[in-house]
């Protein structure tokens, strides 16, 4: 439960960081292209299960916007659902398919059709043909970089237990 604990920690604390880095900068915008939250959310879904991983994306925006003010007060709930979705469905995906570019693909999907139904649902004022084109930018880094950062923390993580660490 500790280690539970401090991974959810570290997690979190490091996707509000990014968040609150972006969101200082201004950079909106490329926040909503490199989807931090969504990213950390499967890495950690992948590495330490759904519980911790949903955590981390209920906590980070949550925590970015007490920070901020931002995402928006009418993005947070989009936003929140959105990382809980992926923290959710990555752990079934990559079950299902063995294959981390396709759990990115299917857990993108899935992530942004309930984005667009909380944005409707909440009548939020955003352009989703927007959000959608500029997602996939991030997906692009989530094809490139998840599989490269995920192999590199499993065997560091194998490491770490083989010294008695971790």
């Amino acid at each position: 439960m500790t280690k539970k604990t401090v991974f959810f920690l570290l997690w979190t604390s490091l996707a509000t960081a990014v968040l609150y880095f972006l969101h200082i900068t201004g950079s909106q915008t490329i926040a909503r292209a490199i989807l931090p939250v969504s990213f950390i959310s499967i890495l950690v879904a992948l590495l330490h299960g759904t519980t911790t991983s949903v955590l981390v994306g209920f906590f980070a925006p949550t925590a970015s916007f007490l920070a901020t003010g931002l995402p928006q007060v009418d993005l947070l709930l989009p936003m929140v659902l959105e990382s809980v979705t992926v923290g959710l469905l990555a752990p079934v995906f990559q079950g299902k398919f063995r294959n981390l570019y396709l759990t990115c693909v299917f857990d993108f999907v899935s992530a942004k059709i309930v984005w667009i139904l909380a944005v409707y649902l909440g009548k939020s004022d955003v352009k989703v043909r927007v959000d959608i084109l500029s997602g996939l930018v991030g997906l692009g880094f989530q094809l490139i970089f998840i599989p490269m950062v995920y192999k590199i923390l499993v065997k560091s993580f194998k490491i770490e237990k083989q010294k008695g660490g971790i």
